[in-house]
C-alpha cells in the first residue's frame, strides 16, 4: 500500500520512494478572479498559474496570451510538475486569451475554455491559423444566452480546429464566477487529460443529423446511463443573445446511444443535450437551419404518407403474401467480403463466400486485406503520377486483373471504388490521401483504369456488365480518407465524374461515399455537378452504428434532396455499413483497454455476436421499404472485426445471418407486404421462383416480449412449417419450438435476446 503526501509516493513503512510529479495549469481570468481560483485548482492537486486580463481591448488579451505562455515556460521548467501534462483553463476574456496561447504554444494537453472563445475568427486569418496550430485537445463552455460570446462565434472556432473538442453548452446566461467555481465538465475534463485518471476516452457527441423536423443525435465513449435528455430550439436565425429557447424533451435510447426529439417545424437554430449520472452535459454542435431548409422540411412533411392503423393487441407483425409490395431487390445484399488474392496460397475463400449468394462486391480497402498486392487504388495501379496517363505502360494492371477474376468466378458482380483505401497514418501524416497536384491528371490517370475494364485498352476487358458502377472517391469528409479542403475535394470530384462522362457515357459513375449521411456536404457537392453541367448517377454514403430507426430512416432524407435539386434519377447507395455496439469505435480501431476490447468485440453484443447478426438481417430487410438501390455490408478481410470467422476459423453469428438473407435472395422473387409494430422486430416474407412456397424472415433485435405472434396472410392455414433459429446458442439449427394455426405463427424466445427466425411453408 502506498500513499501521496505532498508531492512524495511513500510507502506503508513510511519510506520516501520516489517523487510524484504534478500536472500544471494556468488560468487566465477575466474579472480579475485568478488568484482565488489559483487557490481553487491548487487545493484540487494541480501546480496552478494566473494570469488576469486587465483590460478590454484586443491589445490587453494580447498582453494576458504573452502571460500565459509565460506562465506555460515556467511551469515546465519546473521539476516537480510533468511537462506533458499542462493545460490551460480560461473563463470570459481569460477564455479568449487561453484559446490563442493554445495555438500559439500548439503543445498543450488541453485547453478548457469557459464561456468565451475568439470572436473574430471569422475574419482574422491569423486567429484562423493560431486556432489550427493548437494541439492537445479542447473543452468548450457555452451559454445561449452570451451577449459576448454568440454561439454562432463558437461555431467558427471549432471549425478552425484541427484537434478534438468536446462541447457543453447551457441554455442561459454564462457563470460569472466560472473560473473560481469551476463547473463538473471542467473538472472532469482536467482530471481526464491533466490527471491521467485510467480513462483515455471522454464522452462526446459523435454524429447528428436533423431532417423532417426530427433531431437524431449519437453519443459516444459514455460509461454510466444517459438520465436525461432535451434539444433546445428557437425561431432566431442567428440564435443571438437574449433569443427566445423552446426546450423539447428527448427520448434516449441507451442501447443504440442516441437520442431522437422533433422539434417545431420553424426552428432555425437548436443544440441538444444528455446528461450522465454524474451530472456531465454532453453538447452537440448548435446547428443553423436556413429559411430554405425550413421551407423543404415543411414541404417534405407534407407529403409524407399517413401512419398505417395500429396492429391488433398481442401481434407482433403482419406478412401479408396476398400483396406484393414489390420484388426482392438482389442489389441489397452486396458486401465486401471478397474472395482474395492473398494469401489464397494458405486459404482458400471460395467456399466461404458463395453460400452467402452476394450479388456485388465492393472493391474499396481491398488492398488492405489483400496484404502486399497493388490492386484496386489508383496510385498503386498508376504510381507515377507525372507520366503519361494515356500510355497503358506506365500502369501495373495485371494483380487487379487477377484479383477481379476470382470474384467473378464466384459469381459477384463489382462496384469499383476509384481512389484510395482509408489510411491511418495518423493526423500529422499521410502519403495517398492527399490532395492530388493536378486534378485533370488525375482524371486522366482514372479514365485508364476504367478503360482498361470497359473497352479493353492495354491487353484488358470489356467488363461494363460485370463492373456497371464506377465510385469516385472514399469518405472525403473523413480525415484518413482525405486530407484537402472540401473544396479541393469538390473540384476533384467534379473534374473525374466529367471526365468519365465524356468518354464513358453508358457506365454509372457517381459517389463519394461519404462518412455518414452528411446532407449539407451531399447538397454543396451535388450544387457543384449541377453548376458544372453534370450529373452523378448515384450518391453513396456510409453508416457505423446501432441505431436501426435512424439507419433506415436515411434513404428517404436522401431522396428528398436528390428530388428537389432535380436529380430524381440519381441512385440511392450505401456502401460501407455494419454494427457497431453502442456507436463506439473504442475497441474496434484501436482500444482505451482491454476492457473496452472486450466490450466491443466479445459476447452476444459484440461486433461479430447475434445481436450483430440480427441486426444485419434486420437492416436488409428493412432496405426494401425505402428508396435504396444498392447496399454493401462492410465484411471486409476473413478474421477480426469485420471478418466473417473467429479466432478458431469458425464461421462467426454475422455469417449465418448473410447466408440466412442470401438464400432467400436466391431462392424468392415477390415480396409479401409486411410491417410491424416496432423497430424492434423485423418481418420479411416472400415467394419462393416457382410460386409453390413461401418464406419468412423473423427478426427480434434485442426485443423486450417473451413470445413473438405474426399475422400470416396468403398461406394456406393446412401448409408445413419448418423453422430454423439463429440465435446465441444455434447457427441456422431446426427446430419444432414454434406454434402455427389459425393464420398466426409464434415463438417463444429469452427477453431482451436478438434472434433470427427462417420459416418455410409448403404445401
Amino acid at each position: 500500500m502506498k500513499k501521496i503526501v505532498a508531492g512524495l509516493v511513500v510507502a506503508a513503512a513510511g519510506v520516501v520512494l520516489a517523487a510524484e510529479k504534478m500536472p500544471g495549469l494556468v488560468l487566465v481570468s477575466g474579472d480579475g478572479s485568478g488568484a482565488a481560483a489559483q487557490k481553487v485548482w491548487q487545493d484540487k492537486g494541480y501546480a496552478a498559474r494566473f494570469v488576469d486580463v486587465a483590460g478590454a481591448d484586443a491589445a490587453a488579451r494580447d498582453a494576458a496570451v504573452a502571460q500565459a505562455l509565460k506562465a506555460v515556460a515556467e511551469l515546465r521548467k519546473r521539476a516537480d510538475v510533468d511537462a506533458e501534462r499542462i493545460g490551460v483553463v480560461g473563463a470570459g476574456r481569460g477564455a479568449e486569451a487561453a484559446c490563442l496561447a493554445s495555438g500559439k504554444d500548439g503543445n498543450l494537453a488541453c485547453t478548457i475554455a469557459l464561456f468565451g472563445c475568439v470572436p473574430s475568427v471569422d475574419g482574422d486569418a491569423d486567429a484562423k491559423r493560431t486556432l489550427a496550430n493548437a494541439g492537445g485537445q479542447f473543452l468548450w463552455l457555452a451559454a445561449a444566452d452570451d451577449a459576448a460570446y454568440p454561439l454562432a462565434a463558437y461555431q467558427k472556432n471549432l471549425s478552425a480546429l484541427k484537434v478534438p473538442y468536446y462541447r457543453a453548452t447551457r441554455p442561459g446566461k454564462p457563470d460569472a464566477n466560472a473560473l473560481a467555481k469551476p463547473p463538473k465538465e471542467a473538472v472532469e475534463f482536467a482530471e481526464f487529460r491533466l490527471k491521467r485518471d485510467g480513462r483515455t476516452k471522454y464522452p462526446f457527441v459523435r454524429d447528428v443529423e436533423c431532417a423532417l423536423g426530427e433531431v437524431v443525435v449519437e453519443v459516444d465513449g459514455v460509461s454510466t446511463k444517459i438520465v436525461k435528455a432535451e434539444v433546445f430550439c428557437t425561431a432566431d436565425p442567428a440564435a443571438a443573445p437574449g433569443a427566445k429557447w423552446t426546450t423539447v424533451p428527448a427520448a434516449f435510447d441507451q442501447a443504440a446511444a442516441c437520442l431522437t426529439a422533433k422539434f417545431p417545424v420553424e426552428t432555425r437554430a437548436w443544440f441538444a443535450n444528455a446528461y450522465t449520472a454524474e451530472g456531465l452535459a454532453l453538447s452537440a454542435e448548435t446547428s443553423f437551419r436556413s429559411e430554405a431548409d425550413v421551407a423543404r422540411d415543411k414541404d417534405a412533411i407534407a407529403k409524407l404518407p399517413p401512419p398505417p392503423p395500429p396492429l391488433p393487441q398481442g401481434v407482433a407483425g403482419v406478412a401479408d403474401f396476398t400483396t406484393s409490395p414489390g420484388k426482392v431487390k438482389p442489389f441489397l445484399h452486396c458486401a465486401s467480403w471478397v474472395t482474395r488474392s492473398y494469401p489464397r496460397g494458405i486459404i482458400n475463400d471460395d467456399d466461404k463466400i458463395r453460400p452467402l449468394h452476394l450479388t456485388a462486391f465492393r472493391t474499396h480497402d481491398a488492398p488492405l486485406v489483400n496484404n502486399g498486392q497493388r490492386i484496386v487504388d489508383t496510385h498503386l495501379m498508376f504510381p507515377l503520377m507525372h507520366l503519361d496517363a494515356k500510355d497503358p505502360k506506365n500502369y501495373v494492371f495485371e494483380p487487379t486483373d487477377h484479383f477481379l477474376k476470382l470474384n467473378f468466378d464466384v459469381g459477384m458482380k463489382c462496384f469499383y471504388r476509384l481512389g484510395t483505401s482509408i489510411e491511418h497514418t495518423g493526423p500529422k501524416w499521410g502519403y495517398n490521401t492527399l490532395n492530388p497536384k493536378d486534378h485533370k491528371q488525375y482524371a486522366e490517370a482514372v479514365a485508364g483504369i476504367v478503360r482498361h475494364y470497359v473497352k479493353g485498352w492495354g491487353d484488358g476487358y470489356r467488363w461494363s456488365d460485370r463492373i456497371p458502377y464506377w465510385e469516385i472517391y472514399n469518405e472525403p469528409d473523413v480525415d484518413p480518407c482525405w486530407r484537402g479542403t472540401k473544396e479541393e475535394f469538390i473540384d476533384l470530384f467534379v473534374t473525374v465524374l466529367k471526365r468519365l462522362k465524356t468518354e464513358f457515357p453508358d457506365i454509372k459513375v457517381g459517389g463519394p461515399a461519404f462518412g455518414g449521411l452528411n446532407l449539407p456536404y451531399m447538397r454543396e457537392l451535388l450544387e457543384a455537378c449541377l453548376k458544372a453541367g453534370v450529373k452523378p448517377d448515384f450518391l453513396s454514403w456510409h453508416y457505423y452504428g446501432s441505431n436501426l430507426r435512424r439507419f433506415l430512416a436515411m434513404p428517404a432524407k436522401a431522396r428528398a434532396l436528390c428530388d428537389e435539386l432535380g436529380l430524381k434519377d440519381c441512385e440511392l447507395v450505401i456502401n460501407e455499413w455494419h454494427y457497431v455496439r453502442d456507436n463506439s469505435w473504442d475497441g474496434i480501431q484501436g482500444a482505451s483497454s482491454k476492457a473496452a476490447l472486450v466490450h466491443a468485440l466479445e459476447g452476444p453484443a459484440g461486433v461479430n455476436g447475434i445481436d450483430s447478426a440480427v441486426y444485419t438481417v434486420q437492416v436488409e430487410t428493412g432496405f426494401h421499404d425505402t428508396p435504396l438501390a444498392q447496399s454493401y455490408f462492410y465484411g471486409c478481410g476473413y478474421q477480426g472485426c469485420f471478418g466473417y470467422a473467429d479466432r478458431y476459423r469458425e464461421f462467426n453469428k454475422v455469417w449465418y445471418g448473410m447466408r440466412a438473407m442470401g438464400e432467400l435472395v436466391n431462392d424468392c422473387s415477390d415480396r409479401a407486404a409486411c410491417r410491424t409494430r416496432d423497430r424492434s422486430t423485423g418481418v420479411f416474407g416472400a415467394w419462393t421462383k416457382d410460386r409453390k412456397a413461401a418464406r419468412l424472415l423473423l427478426t427480434s433485435f434485442r426485443g423486450e416480449g417473451r413470445r413473438l405472434t405474426i399475422a400470416v396472410k396468403g398461406v394456406p392455414e393446412t401448409a408445413k412449417a419448418k423453422v430454423q433459429v439463429l440465435d446465441d446458442a444455434r447457427n441456422l439449427v431446426a427446430t419444432d419450438d414454434f406454434d402455427w394455426h389459425g393464420g398466426m405463427f409464434s415463438v417463444t424466445k429469452n427477453p431482451g435476446d436478438s434472434a433470427l427466425y427462417v420459416v418455410d411453408f409448403a404445401w
